[in-house]
């Protein structure tokens, strides 16, 4: 998938053992470069949700509406899960919904979490 860069939101199958298909198709942001995942078979990204009443440490909330949420073409009001970062098949990536802004204050925070801070 040449097309993408690190910081687009794209659709991914996320492993779900407990759905009926064993994954679920959700947004996430792309953290690892495309040509090293492409390379390696593995991506790292911050899960996207629906469940904005789901309020965890390290998550942001973006509103559909928003000037980033239009940017990150998110169809509805989102939480990204920055503390719940995980890795899935690169083949499990399967298309672009658009540009996540917020990637520089990812970075930081996955910097702290990385830090233990």
């Amino acid at each position: 998938m040449s097309n993408l860069s690190r910081g687009d939101v794209v659709w991914v199958s996320f492993p779900a053992p407990h759905q009926p298909k064993g994954f679920k198709r959700r947004p996430g942001l792309l953290l690892t470069e495309p040509a090293a995942a492409e390379k390696l078979g593995y991506a790292v990204l911050v899960p996207v949700s629906s469940r904005v009443d789901l309020v965890r440490p390290l998550s942001i909330l973006v509103a559909m509406d928003s000037p980033e949420g239009r940017q990150m073409g998110i169809l509805t009001d989102s939480r990204l899960f920055v503390g719940e970062l995980g890795g899935v098949s690169w083949f499990a990536v399967e298309g672009r919904l658009g540009t996540c802004p917020l990637l520089a204050k990812i970075d930081g925070v996955v910097q702290e979490l990385v830090r233990g801070s």
